[in-house]
């Protein structure tokens, strides 16, 4: 794994590492603390504004090693996060900025502009910790992380649905240049895969400016019927306008969300329980797959689908990271994966889904949808929950 930019070498707080530190502490409280820490350093501080982190405590542990400063800027909460998560923590930041997910304002914070021009501030590890152990949903987190959901997503979900696709594409093209070795496109077993198109994700013109012009919506939590009058019923669905404008978002502009660490969706009878929950096996539909997450008598209760953003997210940063591309149906294995977090709002219920396709003259990334009242033997539903 590539060398985590928010673990710095620490020694002492002086000269460059007076740097160092300030930057690790700009990854995880922001530049306003960062600067204060400089400051205090400095021994020039004059602001009467009380730092998020205790700083003085935290210039301490800058004289003893990167794990101490690591428990000296953490508060209660975040040390109750179990410390995979916060190694993943940082690994989803560092691949979200290489790919370009996430920018920089001008105060120095990472985020998103959103499709409403406001631009949404990362999500902190604080923040992120709070969540989980928030007590109405700490045990439920708790008994899903034994269930296997421990691998973090965080998808930079206020950004247009059309540089999703742009920055994925772009991944994909780096991946399969081959000037640089260390870059491949790699198959479940290692196996190279070929990829020669010239556009090696495909999309279907349907959901180009989808999220922009209102016309998919996400969180459904059922569908009443294929049609209405020529309008698609579903239930709890709202536009991305609508989820950004809604002030109780537990993470403004972002999703972040716990998913199985084995991401192959089984085929029919291949699956594993972990801890008493059944593999969600392919081969059912997706009216079927969203009415068994809203079924409180099911194992997968309170679970959820996920949307085009996730899933595109997921694919773009495991290939950054593993140079292994996701939901490769054709190995016989895996499965296409149902996003049915997200509905297109034609006359036809149509639920995206994401894959990689094998092609006789190459392989290229899929966006495109499916019928929620068909079923398919290799297409299923990867789950989250958050």
């Amino acid at each position: 794994m590539p060398d985590n930019p928010f673990h710095p070498k620490i020694t002492k707080p002086g000269e460059e590492d007076v740097d160092k530190t300030a930057e690790f502490l700009a990854a995880i409280s922001g530049k306003e603390d960062a600067d204060r820490y400089r400051e205090l350093v400095a021994g020039t501080s004059r602001s009467p504004r009380k730092p998020r982190v205790d700083l003085g405590k935290l210039a301490a542990a800058a004289l003893a090693s990167q794990e101490g400063l690591l428990a000296a800027s953490f508060d209660k909460q975040t040390e109750s996060l179990p410390s995979e998560l916060k190694r993943e923590y940082y690994q989803q930041v560092k691949s979200l900025s290489e790919i370009g997910f996430l920018e920089t304002d001008e105060h120095g914070e990472k985020g998103v502009t959103g499709i409403d021009g406001k631009f949404y501030q990362l999500p902190t590890l604080q923040q992120v910790a709070a969540h989980f152990n928030a007590p109405e949903r700490k045990a439920f987190i708790d008994r899903k992380f034994e269930q296997g959901f421990t691998r973090l997503l965080i998808t930079p979900f206020a950004a247009p649905l059309d540089s999703f696709y742009d920055k994925a594409r772009a991944v994909i093209l780096e991946h399969r240049s081959g000037t640089d070795p260390s870059k491949k496109l790699l198959a479940a077993d290692g196996s190279e895969l070929i990829c020669v198109q010239k556009d090696p994700f495909n999309i279907g013109s349907t959901y180009h400016r989808q999220d922009i012009e209102g016309h998919l919506v996400y969180n459904i939590t059922k569908l009443v019927n294929s049609m209405t009058g020529g309008e698609t019923v579903h239930g709890g669905g709202k536009t991305k306008k609508e989820i950004l404008s809604d002030d109780h978002q537990p993470f403004p502009g972002f999703r972040v969300q716990l998913l199985q660490q084995d991401l192959v969706i089984p085929r029919k009878g291949k699956g594993t329980a972990i801890n008493g929950r059944p593999a969600l096996e392919a081969g059912k539909t997706g009216s079927y797959y969203l009415a068994l997450l809203q079924n409180p008598k099911s194992p997968y209760y309170n679970e959820h689908g996920l949307f085009i953003e996730d899933w595109i997210s997921l694919f773009a940063t495991v290939l950054h990271e593993t140079n292994t591309v996701i939901d490769d149906c054709a190995d016989g294995v895996a499965s296409l994966s149902l996003l049915i977090g997200s509905l297109r709002l034609f006359n036809d219920n149509y639920f995206p889904d994401g894959f990689w396709w094998r092609q006789r003259d190459g392989g290229i990334a899929c966006v495109n949808g499916r019928g929620s009242d068909r079923a398919w033997d290799d297409v299923g539903v990867r789950t989250a929950v958050g």
